[in-house]
């Protein structure tokens, strides 16, 4: 009966070592559902994080963008005003010419005369 014995624990040794290994896998497949889960929950997080950003991001530039028009709109109107002053200037400069040498044209025909 020995054989028979030694058949007897060998078919139990290979039962519970079955038994071990599909409660090692099972355990392993848990994990997997359970980190792939959280990947998922990680992965809508971030994205969720990233519309956020993005329409932070939006309304930002969005603000710079109006602030630099401004400042563009104010820059022009100074510009124009600087060229408004630099013509008037130089029109009066041309007129003090004008006098100056129908003065002076005055002075040598009534020099002559």
């Amino acid at each position: 009966m020995g054989r028979a014995d030694s058949m007897k624990a060998l078919g139990r040794e290979i039962k519970g070592s079955s038994d071990e290994r599909s409660a090692v896998l099972s355990s392993i497949k848990k994990e997997v559902a359970d980190d792939a889960d959280e990947t998922r929950r990680m992965e809508l997080e971030k994205k969720r994080e990233h519309r956020e950003m993005s329409a932070q991001l939006r309304k930002d530039l969005s603000k710079a963008r109006s602030v630099l028009s401004k400042d563009v709109s104010s820059l022009r109107m100074s510009y124009r005003n600087m060229i408004t002053g630099i013509k008037k200037e130089h029109q009066e400069v041309v007129n003090a010419w004008r006098d100056m040498v129908a003065t002076m044209q005055s002075k040598r025909s009534g020099a002559r005369a």
